[in-house]
């Protein structure tokens, strides 16, 4: 897992053309502007999908996992805790979904305070419980980069 703001994302900008690509994507200028949905980057190997929702309290939350892409989640506008912890730790709550690239689980990991301007990055061995409300009935913005690996 990464955590940072994104005025320090030229730091992680080489671990992939794709990750470059993504981290590039979430300067437009346009951004807080975006409609729901999903938007190409590079085809299927790299795309964003815009979230806009309201954080949900942490008993609700689960911890997903994803096998073929490694997420990066920017907070564009609102603030939400994500809990993160390694797969290997946690119990399966249904099987991995290959055609949604997910899987449940259940278990416990260590939660962070993510706020506007702020990115997690999430690769396949990092189980994430996304969206969770630091104060009920906040709204977040968000643009999920999905980068494949």
């Amino acid at each position: 897992m990464i955590l940072d703001r994104l005025e320090n994302a030229h730091l992680y900008e080489n671990l992939s053309a794709s990750f470059r690509a993504g981290l590039e994507f979430l300067r437009r200028p346009d951004l807080p502007e975006l409609a729901v949905g999903k938007y190409p980057i590079q085809g299927e190997a790299v795309f964003a999908v815009v979230q806009e929702y309201t954080a949900k309290p942490v008993e609700e939350g689960k911890y997903e996992a994803h096998r073929k892409y490694a997420d990066i989640q920017y907070i564009v506008g609102g603030r939400e805790l994500i809990g993160c912890t390694n797969v290997d730790g946690l119990e399966p709550l249904d099987d991995y979904d290959e055609e949604r690239d997910i899987q449940f689980f259940a278990g416990t990991g260590d939660l962070f305070k993510i706020e506007a301007g702020m990115f997690a990055v999430f690769f396949p061995h990092d189980a994430h419980m996304p969206s969770l409300a630091v104060q009920a009935g906040e709204q977040v913005k968000k643009v999920v980069i999905k980068v494949a690996v």
